[in-house]
């Protein structure tokens, strides 16, 4: 009504107020916008399962992974965002063992990357590996993405899912 007004048009019917039949206009298409746009952001921010292909070197693991616009880790030293494995299914590509920090093959060195997490039960810093790859795979095909990923003990997950993709990645 305040950008009609600013317009001029003759659609007042007198002083500060509209007809009932343009309120019933503005009122219908305001809600026409705001329903698509609610369905085009539900559809964005669905969680969905994509494939996570890690590739170090010449070994590499494929998991499912859920994205969620909850994690928003990033490495402070690139900004890259954090894809969370569940270190059981991303063992065979860390030569089989992560325990500490010094159980990690010499190669393994400048991979590494300390991330700063917090949590609704504390904060801490979760050890992230530079993979020299992660592919992401999804109904809309296959995309590289630079982000590190973070092998942790992951509780509870849907089935079949084993990764956390954050929702900037989604594809």
């Amino acid at each position: 009504f305040n950008l009609l007004n600013k317009l001029e048009l003759p659609l007042q019917s007198g002083g500060d107020s509209i007809s009932s039949w343009l309120f019933l206009l503005l009122a219908v298409i305001s809600g026409v916008a705001a329903m698509s746009s609610g369905k085009i952001l539900r559809r964005m921010a669905a969680r969905k399962i994509l494939g996570v292909k890690i590739i170090i070197g010449k070994k590499s693991v494929e998991v499912n992974g859920i994205t969620d616009t909850g994690n928003i880790l990033h490495d402070p030293a690139s900004g890259r965002p954090v894809v969370i494995a569940d270190i059981r299914a991303a063992l065979p590509v860390l030569s089989g063992r992560l325990d500490t920090i010094s159980g990690l093959p010499p190669s393994f060195a400048r991979r590494v990357r300390i991330i700063p997490s917090s949590t609704v039960s504390g904060n801490r810093l979760i050890l992230g590996i530079l993979p020299d790859k992660i592919i992401l795979s999804g109904e809309h095909g296959e995309r590289e993405v630079a982000a590190i990923f973070a092998p942790v003990k992951i509780n509870s997950l849907p089935d079949g899912c084993s990764a956390i993709i954050p929702g900037e990645l989604n594809i």
